[in-house]
């Protein structure tokens, strides 16, 4: 009894471990197809020149920017994916300075952003709202909006611009993208974070996934030992 006892244990340990490291390896192929995946944006078309006023109170428009690279967010306020990708970008401030022109569009009203850049509540501490190479605007309006205009449905959504203003990616990672515009690939702390906020952000799929084969291990376990008793 203890022989078959152990066998079946290792035997189903062994089939758990094939079946999570199956699932693990789909999420791998999932999160490097996010890495290289592009939003459905066509990247020839004409970009909308609508003013928008930034937290500075100035009116700038996405060709106010010539000569920078300029990667725009779309984005909201609680959006996790959103949240989770914006945290790198004071890295990506930090290591490429004014060669680089974040533009944060939102689509909350303005009262609400301008409360978040005040106030930098946990988990938006992380703000720069007195950085120039990061501006902050709100686009929910029924006119002149690029949200309508470009037909942004899905958050975030990127589009990274070059210098001459021409649309060069519309990324899944707008902060992958611009690190490998500038240096040809991304940099291994960036990428780890990327992929580590993709799975956690997944956890409410993958967490009951594993909980679900590993009671089926169980109960196939122990019908195994009834079946040899």
């Amino acid at each position: 009894m203890n022989k078959i006892d152990k066998a079946t244990i290792s035997r189903s340990l062994i089939t758990f471990l094939l079946k999570s490291a199956g699932g693990l390896l789909i999420f791998l192929g999932a999160a490097y197809y996010l890495l290289i995946a592009y939003n459905n944006i066509e990247v020839d078309r004409e970009l909308p020149q609508h003013p928008m006023l930034n937290q500075f109170r100035t009116i700038d428009r996405i060709n106010s920017f010539r000569g920078k690279v300029v990667l725009v967010d779309f984005w909201f306020q609680s959006c996790e994916p959103c949240l989770a990708e914006m945290k790198q970008f004071p890295y990506l401030l930090e290591k490429y300075g004014d060669q680089l022109q974040i533009m944060s569009i939102g689509i909350d009203p303005p009262a609400m952003t301008k409360q978040l850049l005040q106030e930098k509540k946990a988990p938006w501490t992380f703000i720069q709202d007195d950085n120039p190479q990061w501006t902050f605007y709100s686009d929910n309006r029924r006119f002149k909006s690029y949200v309508r205009d470009l037909e942004i449905t899905t958050y975030p959504s990127y589009l990274l611009i070059d210098p001459d203003g021409k649309i060069i990616g519309t990324p899944k990672s707008g902060a992958l993208a611009v690190d490998i515009h500038f240096q040809g690939y991304p940099s291994i702390q960036l990428a780890g974070n990327y992929l580590w906020a993709k799975f956690w952000t997944l956890r409410r799929a993958w967490i009951p996934l594993l909980i679900v084969l590993g009671l089926w291990e169980i109960v196939k376990y122990r019908k195994r030992v009834s079946s040899h008793s």
